[in-house]
């Protein structure tokens, strides 16, 4: 049982230095989580993978994308995170409304949470019902490039779990 509660204190741990990292970020995020939150929009709103649209709405351009002759933009990131936040993204635009520069960075907040920082501490809840010893939990939450993955909006979490 005391292995148990160990786990217990290290996944609380883990939610509270998340909770104080999340916010952290400034703007709407690196220009990787933008192309990707751009994408995921544009799926919902537009039913494309077109994110010229979203320029006016992260108030910036894109740099890392792929852009044709006639001026649309288009991620060059794969699009499997942005197909599985699209129907949580559809749920925060109930909440929010449509797609403003002022909610830009709450949607953006809400799908990182949901898409990264949610499995992993799924994942290690399963694994403190499973008994796993109390070392390897803490080097999966803290010593691997799950922690930092899981505050961003990257596939990498998903992949791993």
């Amino acid at each position: 049982m005391e292995r148990r509660n160990s786990g217990i204190y290290l996944l609380l741990v883990y939610i509270l230095i998340a909770a104080y990292l999340l916010p952290l970020f400034s703007g709407a995020g690196s220009e990787d989580d933008l192309t990707r939150w751009a994408t995921t929009i544009s799926i919902v709103e537009k039913n494309s993978f077109d994110i010229s649209w979203t320029k006016d709405l992260i108030r910036s351009d894109f740099n890392d994308v792929t852009k044709t002759p006639d001026g649309r933009i288009y991620s060059n990131k794969s699009p499997g995170i942005s197909f599985l936040s699209a129907p949580f993204y559809a749920i925060v635009k109930v909440i929010l409304g449509k797609p403003t520069p002022e909610n830009v960075r709450t949607s953006w907040f809400v799908l990182r949470i949901i898409v990264s920082t949610i499995p992993l501490i799924v994942l290690a809840i399963w694994l403190i019902g499973m008994e796993v010893d109390t070392y390897s939990l803490g080097v999966l939450l803290f010593a691997t490039p799950l922690f930092p993955y899981s505050l961003l909006y990257y596939s990498h979490v998903l992949t791993a779990v």
